[in-house]
């Protein structure tokens, strides 16, 4: 929805270009599509997102025209870009030159019942793996009535990557594929090993609910009907928190939901809580995480569009 309120001020503030938005349903499915689309450029969009993890796949399709060409060609464009955090510009950089225009960056945290805590005695929120794990103890032998599993989590490969990454540890080599392609994964060294064991321990003691990764639903109705007390999910997923406690949860919100009537949905008496996520030293640690609008080589007309466009998204008076 903020997408389509920002294409439309866009529009509104000027009468050479004009911007549609369209929903392409999840990352999984747009990448798919978009795939597809390689075949056939011309159905491909002027702008298209990708999560973080499909950068090289972009990169590899020579669909996308770098930000920074734009840029070269564009003089004192490069001045939106001045306060750009050094880790996201170098994150969407290959070869030092910048491949994306805009970023929407999130980062996984830990969202907790702050009545259920206070019922469980736990006074603040865990700061590593240990310590979430014993909170989800604590808060299990408590004995809550409703309270099943403390701790709800999508078992996306995401939050897997985020807790060895997060304590210095690759998920590949080559310097976490960063120094050169990646030949080999390493998810059968030590850390790895010791973080698939610990989450087989926390569903084997019923101290978490393991969700499907393609279930966008379940982890927060799990939370908004406070059978469970925590739950690890992007810091976008704010929105959806807030709208599902004032009772606008809707399908312009979280399209997952299709045609699902969530309108009597509203738990204003829910009262959550929101903090780093915790990792396996301490908590708060990750990587780049969230995704990146592209370019993708159209007409030189289409090109000139989406970069006037992008230039408008990343203004202070779009952003703020």
């Amino acid at each position: 929805r903020q997408l389509e309120d920002m294409a439309g001020d866009y529009n509104a503030s000027q009468d050479r270009v004009v911007v549609r938005t369209s929903n392409q349903g999840t990352y999984d499915e747009q990448l798919q599509k978009f795939k597809t689309g390689l075949g056939k450029p011309e159905t491909l969009p002027a702008i298209m997102t990708g999560e973080d993890t499909n950068t090289q796949l972009l990169i590899d399709s020579r669909s996308v025209v770098p930000a920074q060409d734009c840029i070269d060609a564009d003089e004192g464009s490069d001045e939106l870009y001045d306060d750009l955090v050094p880790a996201v510009e170098a994150f969407y950089s290959d070869d030092d030159r910048l491949l994306a225009g805009g970023f929407g960056i999130a980062n996984p945290v830990l969202y907790f019942n702050e009545r259920i805590f206070e019922e469980a005695g736990i006074t603040e929120a865990p700061k590593t793996l240990d310590e979430l794990r014993t909170v989800a103890e604590q808060i299990k032998a408590a004995g809550i009535a409703g309270v099943e599993e403390p701790l709800v989590m999508g078992m996306d490969s995401w939050f897997f990557e985020i807790f060895l990454t997060g304590d210095g540890e690759p998920v590949v080599d080559k310097d976490n594929g960063w120094s050169d392609r990646a030949t080999e994964a390493l998810l059968t060294s030590e850390p790895a090993t010791a973080q698939i064991e610990w989450l087989q321990g926390m569903v084997a003691d019923g101290l978490l609910k393991p969700i499907a990764s393609n279930d966008a639903i379940s982890p927060y109705l799990a939370v908004a009907t406070e059978s469970g007390a925590m739950l690890l999910q992007t810091s976008a997923a704010i929105t959806t928190i807030d709208a599902a406690i004032k009772g606008t949860l809707s399908a312009e919100i979280v399209p997952e939901l299709g045609d699902l009537d969530v309108s009597g949905f509203q738990f204003d008496t829910l009262r959550v809580g929101v903090a780093p996520i915790p990792g396996v030293s301490e908590p708060g640690r990750g990587q780049i995480s969230g995704n990146a609008w592209y370019i993708l080589r159209k007409t030189d007309e289409e090109i000139a569009a989406s970069w006037d466009f992008l230039k408008y998204a990343n203004s202070t008076a779009a952003q703020v």
